[in-house]
């Protein structure tokens, strides 16, 4: 039959990332990335543009990539502590983050700028934030004060406050 080729971005500790194609689980490295001056812990592939992703590290920035070429095509400063989640849009016009500094942040990649910030959960845990399909939302999950479970859905043309804050429960994993 027909082999498949997926390609494979891995993170290391070493400030830069490796990216992988497995034509029948062969792995055959094509690409370094360098740029990042810290771990990276984040690797997002764009959802309509092939060989394009947007990597969050420990230095705080978010970089979109041309993979093929390996070079940094945007870079996004503006977080003032560690990256914990990163997504594009439906469209790919946008990413939203959380970091551990508890904001939830709108980038806009081509303008490398953060277009949008609102103060996410409170907790000490770790949060995260995606995009809503097509809906254009942000949903953010983390913890509130008391360590307790919760949800907040986000305007991203409207980050003074959540549209919706939700608590569920005081269980310890993060959802």
């Amino acid at each position: 039959g027909k082999s498949q080729t997926v390609v494979l971005p891995t993170a290391a500790n070493f400030k830069r990332y490796l990216i992988f194609i497995m034509p029948k689980l062969i792995l055959v490295g094509i690409q370094t990335l360098k740029g990042h001056k810290r771990k990276v812990g984040v690797v997002k592939f764009h959802p309509l543009v092939e060989n394009v992703i947007a990597t969050a590290g420990q230095d705080y920035e978010v970089r979109v990539w041309d993979v093929e070429t390996g070079s940094s095509k945007f870079v996004t400063p503006g977080h003032t502590n560690i990256i914990q989640s990163l997504d594009w849009n439906y469209d790919g016009s946008l990413l939203c983050s959380n970091a551990k500094d508890k904001k939830v942040r709108i980038i806009d990649p081509r303008q490398q700028t953060v277009a949008a910030e609102g103060n996410s959960h409170v907790g000490v845990k770790g949060g995260r934030a995606l995009w809503l399909g097509k809906h254009d939302k942000v949903v953010s999950v983390g913890f509130g004060s008391g360590a307790s479970r919760e949800y907040m859905i986000w305007d991203p043309k409207n980050m003074s406050a959540p549209l919706v804050k939700q608590t569920l429960d005081n269980a310890a994993g993060v959802i």
